[in-house]
């Protein structure tokens, strides 16, 4: 894509977030057939590097639409009927913004895996805590399942020990830990 498309698609971009509307999608049709269309007549590695360019501003501009509308949304007071349904409909903006900043994060930072492993790992360690308090309740009340929940419970705390020890090591790839933690916790 050339640096005039890419400057139109970021002032539509900017203009529409500060008038509150979206991309259509048939504009983000026309917009990809054009990418499409530049890719048979450019280099791929020179594309490839003008796009993440270009991701990386728009996710720049993204953030910056994001904490300028969470500062007003969270001024915003919210006493009567209509600055309730206002502040609603800020919340709604906020949110629709922070959904594409995270879907584009993903897109742009090269440290995401990491951090969605790290963050993974954290929450199935919560899990498996709450699993021992579980088991208490189930060992005051006699229940039957006990047994069964407790082996299973150990089985998961030592397996995400493992999984933990196995990204430290960095013995395993990203990918390959984030599957076996999902197969772990389901």
């Amino acid at each position: 894509m050339n640096k005039a498309k890419i400057g139109t698609l970021l002032i539509i971009a900017a203009v529409l977030l500060l008038t509150g509307g979206t991309v259509h999608h048939s504009q983000l049709a026309h917009d990809s057939a054009a990418v499409n269309q530049d890719e048979f007549t450019e280099e791929a590695p020179q594309l490839e590097k003008r796009e993440r360019a270009a991701k990386l501003e728009r996710y720049v501009m993204l953030q910056n639409a994001f904490e300028a509308e969470n500062a007003k949304f969270e001024a915003m007071p919210a006493q009567t009927v209509h600055q309730i349904e206002e502040s609603m409909e800020q919340g709604r903006k906020v949110k629709e913004i922070g959904r594409e900043l995270g879907l584009l994060e993903r897109e742009v930072d090269p440290d995401y895996p990491r951090r969605e492993l790290e963050s993974r790992l954290k929450g199935a360690k919560a899990v498996i805590a709450d699993g021992q308090k579980l088991l208490l309740h189930y060992k005051k009340r006699n229940d039957p399942q006990y047994e069964a929940f407790l082996q299973l419970n150990a089985y998961k705390s030592e397996r995400l020990a493992q999984l933990e020890k196995e990204a430290e090591e960095q013995s395993k790839e990203i990918p390959q830990l984030l599957k076996e933690l999902e197969e772990l916790m389901n």
